[in-house]
């Protein structure tokens, strides 16, 4: 089978993405990767905190992050239609580079 990533945004509930990972795990998928797609809020670093200490308990699942950026540099929150663009841009690179 190959190798299988799950990309997920974040938000200030961490345990969503792990949730989903042991959901898709349970019903036999092979998952070698977490990709968490995030912005660079001030309430979001607690739980990117809490997804990297997790994760370091789990090595054979890979763990990595993805800022949300635009040509202004790192977005601190969806607000509006060019943060919203520059999430959907940062999933579409994300989904590519993982195909």
């Amino acid at each position: 089978m190959k190798r299988q990533a799950l990309i997920a945004t974040l938000g200030t509930e961490p345990q969503v993405v792990t949730l989903a990972l042991d959901l898709l795990r349970a019903k036999g998928y092979p998952i070698a990767e977490v990709v968490v797609v995030h912005t660079a809020g001030q309430v979001i670093e607690p739980a990117l905190r809490r997804l990297q200490v997790e994760f370091a308990r789990e090595p054979e699942v890979g763990f990595r992050t993805v800022g949300v950026e635009d040509e202004r540099g790192m977005v601190e929150d969806v607000g509006n239609e060019a943060d919203t663009t520059a999430v959907l841009r940062t999933i579409y690179r994300t989904v590519l580079e993982e195909k």
